[in-house]
């Protein structure tokens, strides 16, 4: 008989609920939803001249209103577990950089845990780095040559480097979008002098990454889930693609070119006219530019040839941690 398990990923930016079953090594997704929570955000805007914040994850402070944002997340969520016969306290729950870093972060969870019912695990980086390994590893098959994969969150960023032998090397680095755009989108559209200080920002802060590249020597980078799912979305209609991303497999392979040229037209828009691009969604309008510009510089300073998208992610890793550990 399958066993039906529910994951949910509160990640900085939304929060996933993946419902599925478990029959032997095979996952069957029986329902999916994200909610565009913005844990990370500040209570509000502050001027590029008063650099501390009260709130938000630069602040190392959820803010009131995500925190009801959460809140009114979650209980979505129990009433979905509900109609799939699953009780709350059956589900594994996942809190991520934002709970992880935030002075309240424990409390939020424990909050959670007091109105629904879920526990929450709230983890470190290098847990997350193994559980989107353990996901994006079951949606395409790694080649003997490492490839890097990267996941892009609202509060870090997970880099795992892999061949088809397994994980040769991992980090999480917290410079994920909020973070990004609290230090660099000072306006929007962003400007040039942003831009290049982003990337110079970039250079010192991820001096680990550059020197395990140059060990192993990924020559492809595959995105997990998220802006890298909507990137598709955007290429897809860029290209005017009779193939549908992710239609027939659970990756994508994405033309260098297309994202390079995507990634310089977002620069240049607000994000109303964001919004107008076709792909776009209002969930990552926000942090799209920041996270394409990390994208391009990473694809650039490492030379990689090739860029793919995978549909999994952490909590497609947990399911498959529960059919392994179920035998």
């Amino acid at each position: 008989m399958p066993q039906r398990y529910a994951v949910i990923d509160l990640g900085t930016n939304t929060f996933h609920l993946l419902i599925a079953e478990l029959e032997g090594k095979k996952m069957h997704q029986l329902y999916a939803e994200k909610i565009g929570v913005r844990l990370g955000k500040p209570d509000q805007e502050v001027a590029s001249d008063q650099p501390q914040r009260l709130s938000g994850i630069s602040a190392g402070v959820i803010a009131p209103t995500a925190i009801e944002r959460a809140m009114a997340a979650m209980h979505s969520f129990v009433a979905k577990i509900a109609e799939f016969g699953l009780s709350p306290s059956s589900a594994q729950a996942f809190g991520t950089s934002a709970m992880r870093n935030a002075q309240n972060g424990q409390a939020v969870a424990q909050r959670i845990q007091d109105e629904t019912g879920i526990a929450v695990s709230i983890i470190d980086g290098e847990r997350e780095a193994d559980l989107i390994y353990n996901g994006v590893r079951h949606s395409y098959a790694l080649p003997p040559i490492p490839s890097l994969i990267m996941d892009i969150g609202g509060g870090s960023v997970e880099f795992i480097i892999a061949n088809a032998d397994g994980a040769l090397w991992q980090q999480s680095f917290e410079v994920g979008g909020q973070r990004l755009m609290d230090l660099f989108m000072q306006q929007d559209p962003i400007g040039p002098g942003q831009v290049a200080a982003l990337e110079a920002w970039l250079e010192k802060n991820l001096q680990a990454l550059w020197q395990a590249a140059d060990l192993f020597q990924p020559d492809t980078l595959i995105g997990s889930a998220g802006t890298f799912e909507t990137l598709a979305d955007m290429c897809f209609f860029k290209l005017q693609s009779e193939h549908h991303p992710f239609e027939d497999s659970s990756w994508e392979e994405l033309p260098l070119s297309t994202v390079f040229i995507l990634t310089q037209e977002l620069s240049y828009l607000n994000k109303a006219e964001r919004l107008a691009v076709p792909g776009m969604i209002e969930l990552r309008a926000d942090m799209s530019v920041v996270a394409m510009l990390m994208l391009r510089y990473v694809l650039q300073r490492l030379g990689l040839k090739r860029l793919l998208a995978s549909v999994y992610a952490l909590k497609e890793g947990v399911f498959f941690q529960l059919a392994d550990q179920l035998g």
